[in-house]
């Protein structure tokens, strides 16, 4: 099919792209690597049940962090470079630890709306071993989605754009359709739904209790909420547009920045996650204030309701150094 719009970028435009590329996926996995870190530095305090669908979403931006230098390398060097095969790994795996990302974000908001409703019957649930089978499930889930245009449910491409390669907007096809109509269904409006419907449960329980959560800063939940809701979907919403224009006109219609601007979009997912999970959490910041050698908050009391054993039934951690000094 002949392109009715110049999908193909100028020289500055490559370096530009490829330069963001490889900065990006430093910063990503420089500060996703600083986050796993401070869990695994202090597991008496921070591997609690809540960390799973924590880490296992700062783990996901990570390997995500790897994948950047192949497609800003191609950027650089104006064509994709490592071979069909090389595009339909690279699609596979982008695909896998992307749609793993949309499914974790619910599972993290379900976790906190157990820890603030501190329900008993539900709480009964609530650990390691529950809390890992989960996290199995949902990366099957995110499987058997990026496995299929690998076997002719839709299919991976290079795009027009000779820069990435992921699913293939411009196959006009039947299977293209379908493919696309269960993936926006099941791993975007959903979770989406999910998430907020958690979130919202959260905030009003906090306004109508007038309690404070470990996750947020005091009076900054709404602020966090948002962030963590949206910054994985905002992050991928570049590909979403892209992929859902072909239901309405042509992909090779579609303005040249609908093709440019999904990959480099979707790279800012490992940076707002650190933010909104990590960095903006006071429990966490603590712990990596005191790796860096930096003052932290002298009395930061966090509630952990779980049932991993009877002596975890809602055990009060205090947070400071003379007592985790002590504890050694």
């Amino acid at each position: 099919m002949a392109s009715a719009v110049n999908l193909t970028l100028n020289h500055a435009e490559h370096l530009t792209l490829g330069a963001y590329l490889f900065a990006t996926g430093f910063v990503n996995g420089f500060a996703s690597l600083i986050s796993i870190f401070v869990y695994m530095r202090y597991p008496a305090v921070m591997l609690t049940p809540s960390s799973i669908p924590e880490l296992s979403l700062l783990i996901s931006d990570f390997c995500i962090a790897w994948m950047h230098p192949f497609s800003g390398l191609s950027a650089i060097k104006n064509k994709w470079v490592w071979g069909p095969y090389g595009c339909q790994l690279y699609s596979f795996t982008g695909f896998f630890f992307g749609n793993y990302q949309c499914l974790a974000v619910p599972f993290i908001a379900y976790d906190r709306y157990i820890m603030a409703m501190t329900s008993q019957h539900i709480n009964n649930d609530r650990n390691h071993r529950t809390y890992f089978h989960i996290v199995f499930f949902l990366a099957m889930f995110s499987l058997s989605f990026s496995i299929m245009p690998l076997v002719g449910w839709g299919r991976y491409s290079l795009l027009p754009t000779q820069v990435t390669c992921t699913i293939d907007w411009t196959f006009d096809s039947p299977s293209y359709y379908s493919y696309l109509t269960a993936l926006t269904i099941f791993l975007y409006v959903l979770p989406i739904g999910i998430s907020v419907y958690f979130y919202s449960k959260i905030l009003r329980h906090i306004k109508s209790n007038e309690i404070t959560v470990h996750w947020a800063p005091a009076g900054s939940e709404k602020m966090v909420i948002g962030g963590c809701i949206f910054s994985t979907y905002l992050a991928f919403s570049g590909y979403g547009i892209a992929c859902i224009l072909p239901f309405f006109m042509s992909a090779y219609d579609m303005p040249k920045i609908f093709h440019i601007l999904p990959a480099p979009m979707a790279k800012l997912a490992g940076m707002l996650n650190t933010i909104f999970y990590v960095w903006l959490n006071p429990h966490v910041k603590d712990r990596i204030k005191k790796i860096f050698g930096c003052k932290e908050s002298k009395h930061a009391v966090v509630k952990y309701n779980t049932r991993d054993s009877a002596k975890d039934d809602d055990k009060l951690i205090r947070i400071n150094t003379d007592s985790e000094e002590q504890q050694r």
